[in-house]
């Protein structure tokens, strides 16, 4: 029932309760009507004791009808309306609020709508610039300055600035430009990480309003309207990626997490980074570096009697601690398979040892039941269990890694060079002045095959890959052979797979990187004599290192743990830090 309807009910109750009742009910009236602006507002909305839909009472109706009389519904509604108007001042919110909404209030509600819907959206500056949910500017990013464009930068004042120009004869450019070009060559160091590729993906995808050719009035408002639908679907689309992208390849159900394809041929995009010991150069020559096993940590020892660990991160590299010990050059030094210590050897009879978690140093006074003047030669085997020395007349000594006392010799025809583990720590390999290979087994102390090296007389350096497929051997000519395992282990004159000549000096040692794709080389005797050798082609790279490579003399080389990064020791106390792009992962 409308109000108007109700109204024109009251109207008529009062009027039938006139005939009912005498003039007597005046006096009762007059006390009433010390109220009639409440009563008349009562009769249109109702009260909090008698709701709109309630009748009115006997009292109620007598005073309608002395107020209003017997007049057509329509002059009563109008005065209705005049008494309504005054009772409005006088009645507080609290009973506007309890009692409902008036016929005013709603005509204006409808008034208001009405204009909403007539207004046209205000069109978007396309110039201006972008404005949040409230209406507010959004703040212009922190890292832009306006007063860079108005500076300029010289960047053949310093040397590491030089790689930032285009032109030969480029001297100076702007701050924004300087900027610009920084941050590509941060970009071409550090690869982005994978929320920042989705992150980017995503604010690329174009909106669905657009890709339907969407007029701009009505795109907008749709824009706006299902901004939300659209990120959630996003979202969703990104999550059915990731799981797509399960099925989408078997490599991470094959290949181990550190697999990443592989290198190609005839280039390696090896950058150069901060170098790993700015913090804190050595004062001599680097004799030995190591990557942590697991954190980015990387070890130099040398000459200067000195250990020290880096943070390794490519950027700032900062010294963590170093560990001076007298009257004790460090000629090899090494890492424990678990990272937890770290060896130490000189031209001494004794060995020392540190416990990187305790921060403890300790000295092993020597090797009882060996009489050798030094202990300077050494490897670690890949289980962890034992150390071995490299000893005097062809004898090769094992350590226990735990008591660090003896526990087995082996002997071979000779001098022994070098030495070098399979994966699994069974076999061990012995190179040396004959020009033969050994292969001994551990277990049983026997040696169980020896083969010759093609055209050696005396070789210097031995490694095995990590999947045990090749075995790289180095002479003192210079000449790299490189072996299948299979065959070098089935027969005393193998002929190798391929024979690197493009070292001229003696070669002072070969290290694999972790998947068998890299194989450095180096001689200590001539000034940038180093070489990357990529796998299965066993050819060298072309591009590396290139003539201005700041190597020097190389006297030790290390891969981190996936390849990441690549360190390189040399005369001038530095180790030179490379990131290799191929490989993501530290």
């Amino acid at each position: 029932m409308s109000l108007l309807q109700k109204r024109r009910l009251a109207s008529q109750r009062a009027s039938d309760a006139e005939s009912a009742t005498t003039t007597s009910s005046s006096s009762s009236s007059k006390t009433e009507l010390a109220e009639p602006v409440h009563v008349a507002k009562r009769l249109r909305m109702g009260s909090k004791k008698h709701p709109r839909s309630a009748v009115p009472s006997a009292g109620e109706q007598e005073l309608a009808l002395s107020l209003f009389g017997n007049m057509p519904a329509s002059t009563a509604d109008e005065s209705a309306a005049a008494a309504d108007a005054d009772a409005d001042a006088d009645v507080d919110a609290d009973a506007d609020v309890t009692m409902g909404i008036d016929e005013a209030g709603e005509d204006q509600d409808r008034t208001l709508i009405a204009n909403d819907e007539d207004e046209e959206p205000a069109p978007a500056k396309p110039n201006g610039k972008s404005k949040n949910r409230k209406g507010k500017k959004a703040a212009d990013p922190a890292w832009e300055d306006k007063d860079d464009a108005n500076i300029s930068v010289s960047v053949v004042d310093k040397a590491r600035l030089k790689k930032l120009r285009q032109a030969e004869d480029e001297q100076a450019i702007s701050g924004a430009e300087y900027a610009r070009r920084l941050k590509g060559q941060f970009e071409k160091v550090h690869q982005a990480p994978q929320w920042v590729e989705k992150a980017t993906s995503a604010a690329r995808r174009p909106k669905k309003n657009a890709a339907n050719g969407e007029s701009s009035d009505g795109g907008a408002a749709a824009a706006s309207d299902n901004e939300e639908d659209e990120d959630e679907e996003d979202e969703e689309e990104e999550e059915v990626d990731e799981h797509d992208s399960i099925f989408q390849t078997t490599q991470g159900l094959t290949a181990s997490s550190s697999s990443t394809g592989l290198l190609p041929v005839r280039l390696i995009e090896a950058v150069r980074v901060r170098d790993a010991n700015s913090a804190e150069v050595s004062a001599s020559a680097i004799q030995a570096v190591a990557f942590h096993p697991s954190g980015a940590v990387l070890m130099t020892a040398g000459l200067d009697k000195t250990l020290r660990l880096y943070q390794v991160d490519g950027t700032d590299n900062a010294k963590i601690q170093s560990i001076h010990i007298p009257n004790f050059p460090i000629h090899e030094a090494a890492m424990s398979v678990d990272g937890s210590q770290i060896f130490a050897t000189s031209r001494r009879t004794w060995f020392y040892t540190f416990n990187i978690s305790e921060g403890a140093i300790h000295r092993v006074p020597g090797i009882r039941g060996r009489e050798e003047k030094s202990l300077e030669s050494f490897v670690v085997s890949p289980d962890g269990k034992h150390l071995v020395f490299l000893g005097k007349d062809g004898y090769i000594i094992l350590v226990s890694t735990v008591s660090k006392q003896w526990v087995a010799d082996f002997k071979m025809n000779g001098t022994v060079r070098a030495v070098a583990f399979t994966r699994s720590g069974n076999q061990l390999l012995s190179f040396g002045g004959d020009g033969h290979v050994y292969v001994w087994d551990v277990a049983s102390r026997q040696c169980t095959h020896r083969f010759v090296d093609e055209g050696c007389v005396h070789g210097t350096a031995i490694a095995v890959s990590p999947n045990n497929k090749y075995i790289a051997c180095g002479s003192d000519t210079g000449i790299i052979n490189v072996y299948d395992t299979t065959v070098a282990l089935a027969s005393e004159n193998p002929k190798p797979l391929r024979t690197i000549d493009n070292l001229t000096t003696s070669i002072s040692g070969l290290v694999f990187n972790h998947d068998a794709q890299l194989l450095a080389a180096w001689s200590a005797e001539k000034k940038n004599a180093m070489r990357l050798i990529h796998f299965p082609s066993a050819t060298t790279f072309a591009n590396w290192p290139s003539e201005k490579a700041p190597l020097s003399y190389v006297h030790s080389v290390a891969f981190s743990p996936h390849s990441a990064y690549f360190a390189v020791g040399n005369d001038k106390g530095k180790v030179v830090l490379y990131r290799l792009k191929h490989y993501p992962t530290y």
